[in-house]
């Protein structure tokens, strides 16, 4: 909704992700699976491991879609009803 304030009542994480490991439809959403390489601490080698799931309605995958175009091509504007601005 256009003007409404976003809450963060406790302190939501940062997770680095290298990719996405799986993507899958499920009843009008989509689910993301990401990973981050890393250095096995048992081997040496190295692996990946998942480190976050997100869930997000396929109307509003379309929208962050459009959002993140704008957002990188540097330019201000309104996707659906949310005023993006470009940060560099």
């Amino acid at each position: 909704m256009a003007g409404s304030a976003y809450t963060e009542p406790i302190a939501v994480i940062d997770t680095f992700t290298t990719g996405i490991a799986r993507i899958e439809e499920i009843g009008g959403n989509i689910r993301f699976t990401f990973y981050a390489d890393q250095k096995s601490l048992y081997s040496g080698e190295r692996e990946r491991v998942i480190v976050s799931r997100l869930i997000i309605p396929i109307p509003n995958l379309i929208i962050m879609h459009e959002a993140t175009t704008i957002a990188l091509h540097g330019v201000n504007g309104v996707v659906g009803d949310t005023v993006i601005e470009a940060r560099h």
